[in-house]
């Protein structure tokens, strides 16, 4: 889900602005997959999709419970295999639900940066967090990744390449997951 490309396979998102809230306030059930939730794109599957210079002024917010294998929450973009470039977020990046299943990545610009990932020259100015409760199902799921929350300024989970980038926007999470990250 994004303000502007659902997902970026391969291609440049430039000199664009979101000015509309994205808000996912129904339970998110992905079967065997992610949802990814982004002000400008929900996500960049490879290497070869760019957004540059790019403004979001729209909330990014999800409520309720999430069932799925990862719920990734970004000010520009959600889940991010490729660059982000001088892109600027002016608006909240939030979660607050139930974790039925899967982690939480939130990011003011990335909710999460795989190996592949350049994200370089950008500005958050707004505020990121995740504050959410975990529901364990009775029998454990093999596999299952723990309920991890993640939290950053500029991105929640880093595999890439983060430099040059600054954060105005404060970072917190109120999670009884079983591991929380915030920087």
């Amino acid at each position: 889900i994004g303000g502007l490309v659902g997902r970026c396979v391969v291609g440049n998102i430039t000199s664009c602005t979101n000015n509309g809230n994205l808000i996912c306030s129904e339970n998110l059930v992905v079967s065997g997959g992610s949802c990814c939730v982004g002000g400008i794109t929900g996500y960049i599957s490879n290497e070869d999709g760019t957004i540059k210079e790019c403004v979001n002024n729209g909330l990014v917010s999800v409520t309720g419970d999430a069932t799925g294998e990862d719920t990734y929450v970004g000010g520009i973009v959600g889940a991010c295999n490729g660059e982000v470039l001088n892109c600027i977020n002016n608006a909240s990046a939030t979660v607050s639900c139930n974790i039925v299943s899967g982690t939480v990545k939130v990011g003011g610009i990335s909710a999460s940066a795989a190996s592949t990932t350049i994200i370089s020259g950008n500005v958050n100015h707004a505020a990121v967090s995740c504050d959410t409760a975990t529901t364990r199902p009775a029998k454990a799921v093999e596999g299952d990744q723990g309920r991890y929350i993640h939290v950053g300024g500029i991105t929640g989970y880093l595999e890439g390449n983060v430099t040059g980038n600054t954060n105005y926007g404060s970072v917190s999470s109120a999670s009884s997951a079983k591991t929380v990250n915030v920087g």
